[in-house]
């Protein structure tokens, strides 16, 4: 059972163990992003009520409150002819909508909604590259060392700019937590060390 409460009292609850991964409060509604404890899946609710449900997929990122539109995105492994392969998501106040990668994307890793625009971040089929894709637009990101390879990234939405949280794994296993705003480093933190929770506004 999972159980929602305000100051001690308890809002509402709903059979099964998720892991809140997203929780937004808008005027006397909350909405909640779950993930199943047991394994794959997911729910998106509003006051306990599901909205969008999935049972073979996981959430990538944050869920995001766009100027009161809420946003999420999810990864979907789906069996074809041709073997495994995965679909990508978008999900705006419940409506859901696969998202268009380039033939070249090998790994979606977040995506965001920026100022109307989705913006993904994303693994090149082949290479170690990593790249953000906006409006069609592919920007490449500057690798801390030539053996570097992504192994998570998150993205997040700070005023005019998006916030790119990349970690790293290099061929001798020193893990890099780099920060970029926009196309511009802002942090390299000292090897070892990995970024917990990440908190913008808009200055």
């Amino acid at each position: 059972e999972t159980v929602i409460k305000k100051d001690g009292a308890l809002l509402f609850r709903y059979e099964g163990r998720e892991s809140i991964c997203g929780m937004e409060v808008i005027g006397e509604d909350v909405y909640t992003l779950g993930q199943n404890c047991d394994g794959d899946g997911f729910v998106f609710r509003k006051n306990g009520e599901p909205l969008v449900s999935r049972k073979e997929a996981y959430v990538l990122g944050n869920l995001q409150n766009e100027s009161d539109t809420l946003c999420f995105s999810f990864c979907e492994q789906v069996m074809t002819a041709e073997g495994m392969i995965e679909r990508y998501y978008n999900v705006m106040n419940g409506c859901v909508d696969q998202l268009a990668v380039h033939q070249d994307i090998g790994r979606v890793w977040d995506t965001i909604v920026h100022k109307g625009r989705v913006i993904y971040l994303a693994s090149l089929t082949g290479t170690m590259s990593t790249v953000i894709v906006d409006g069609g637009k592919t920007y490449y990101l500057s690798m801390p060392r030539p053996d570097s390879r992504i192994i998570s990234g998150r993205l997040f939405s700070a005023g005019d700019f998006v916030v790119i949280d990349l970690l790293y794994v290099t061929s001798d296993m020193l893990r890099l937590n780099i920060l970029w705003l926009g196309k511009m480093v802002l942090n390299t933190f000292a090897p070892g060390s990995s970024v917990s929770a990440i908190s913008t506004t808009g200055d």
